[in-house]
């Protein structure tokens, strides 16, 4: 099966390539990767390979960076994986850089994170600007340093490394090996601070460790029932900035507690970050500008297949997390980075209208790439569907639940048919990202698309249903600037 991209659309989205490409100096020959039939258009992926965590997200000298685990072979190598790397301006548009970090004689280069050190803790810096520290997992071996002077380019080993090893770093087991340390400058406790998943006493979870330089570290705590890609940071509840809670999270769930600098207390249960099946091993920018203060996240999408292609797997659109407290508990929310608004190129949108059975507002639409908003109220319908490029998102109001492809999340308690229901909708040629009231929940959704002409329907069944809005937004591709709306 193919994605459905007619010859004329493929044409003119060459030609515009071309034309940019050529003015900056590149060929037409390095537009023509970013066209093929599985290819995401606003999601980032490798240029070739197997791409899986994001790692290092930093923040430097005007980039954002986008580390990730890469091998140069479509099937994962296990042996051969190093750091990927590509920077934005944006958040948005990437330019993929050689790769930074290489396996270290059979020990792969796997997840972790990297820093700015401004105060030069670590010794690293060599000229005016600080250094970008990596820190990682060499497998087999322990946690790992990595620094470069140069905005990312060259990366230099630590001489000294492991800075951390553990007794069963040899063993290179998932369970039990320690692996993928988060590190942060806490400020109260002017020294950095690691989350490493590691097992204390059989248990698995986020050992705590403290350092003044990123080379020596002491034990502090340990945090059980986590597993691996920890995280840890503080928001502010509802935006106030005299509010501010910690939010600890793993590579499927997140709690909020309390952060004392050397332990930390949940407050809440774990909650499912996503309830998609292609969702994995998010992280996010730690240090983002001080004029604009948003975490922001960005997760593999695993799992996702694309027959034929020279590349394996994608990462989510980035998101901004925030966090609301409603009558009975305080939630983690996520939202399409505002910057997506740099990618529309056309917008319709229809207001308070009676949706009907047998009616369809998205008729003749046949865009690929869409951000899509749509609230309503079910009234007197049984259900209301949205079905784009075959796959379906249809919300029952008398049980609550939304299903998406193959997974469903309970929205509502049953037989509250009165409540109105707000989806967002960001719609790549082989993916899906479904938001749910404001970000409340998310599905992450991965898919082959079918053969066949690009048909969306949204519908009602058993009666009528209240729109209060739906706004469709037509999108352009990060990779070479042509809008996906060329199909007449």
């Amino acid at each position: 099966m193919k994605c459905s991209r007619p010859l004329c659309a493929r044409v003119w989205r060459l030609a515009i390539a071309a034309g940019l490409l050529l003015a900056s100096g590149a060929t037409l020959a390095e537009s023509e990767p970013y066209n093929e039939q599985y290819r995401p258009q606003f999601h980032f992926t490798a240029n070739t390979g197997w791409l899986n965590d994001p790692n290092g997200l930093v923040y430097h000298d005007g980039e954002y960076h986008l580390f990730f685990q890469h091998t140069p072979a479509v099937k994962r190598q296990m042996r051969d994986t190093r750091w990927g790397h590509a920077v934005s301006t944006d958040l948005v548009r990437w330019k993929q850089l050689d790769d930074a970090i290489l396996p270290d004689n059979g020990h792969p280069a796997f997840s972790g994170s990297a820093v700015v050190d401004h105060r030069n803790t670590s010794g690293f810096q060599a000229g005016a600007k600080p250094p970008i520290v990596a820190v990682y997992t060499s497998w087999g071996q322990g946690q790992f340093l990595s620094y470069s002077n140069d905005r990312g380019r060259t990366w230099t080993p630590y001489e000294g490394n492991p800075v951390l090893a553990l007794p069963n770093d040899e063993d290179r087991s998932f369970p039990n090996t320690a692996r993928d340390p988060k590190v942060f400058w806490h400020e109260p406790g002017q020294r950095w601070i690691m989350l490493l998943y590691q097992k204390v006493d059989g248990k698995g979870g986020f050992g705590i460790h403290s350092s003044p330089n990123l080379k020596q570290w002491t034990f502090e705590s340990h945090v059980p029932g986590f597993y691996v890609c920890p995280d840890l940071f503080h928001l502010p509840v509802g935006g106030d900035a005299n509010e501010q809670r910690w939010v600890i999270l793993d590579w499927q769930k997140y709690a909020i507690g309390e952060f004392d600098g050397s332990g930390f207390a949940l407050d809440t249960r774990k909650r499912k970050l996503d309830y998609g099946c292609n969702y994995s091993a998010n992280q996010t920018w730690g240090n983002m500008p001080a004029e604009d203060g948003r975490r922001i996240q960005i997760a593999w999408m695993r799992h996702a297949k694309y027959p034929g292609m020279p590349f394996s797997q994608q990462m989510t659109f980035p998101r901004e997390l925030t966090l609301r407290a409603s009558e009975d508990a305080m939630h983690l929310y996520q939202w399409p980075i505002r910057e997506i608004e740099t990618l529309v190129h056309s917008t319709v949108r229809h207001k308070d209208f009676t949706l009907d059975p047998g009616e369809n507002p998205l008729a003749g639409e046949t865009a690929e790439l869409l951000d899509i908003e749509l609230r309503f109220t079910a009234n007197e319908a049984s259900d209301v569907s949205l079905t784009l490029r075959g796959r379906q998102i249809i919300y029952n109001p008398e049980t609550g639940i939304i299903r998406c492809m193959n997974d469903q999340i309970q929205i509502h308690k049953p037989g509250k048919t009165d409540q109105e229901v707000a989806l967002r909708i960001l719609l790549d040629c082989t993916s899906l990202e479904l938001f749910i009231n404001e970000g409340h929940w998310t599905m992450t959704q991965a898919f082959v698309p079918a053969d066949g002409p690009i048909e969306h329907v949204l519908g009602a069944g058993g009666g009528a249903a209240e729109v209060e809005l739906l706004e469709i937004r037509r999108l352009g591709s990060i990779w070479n600037g042509a809008p996906s709306q060329a199909r007449d």
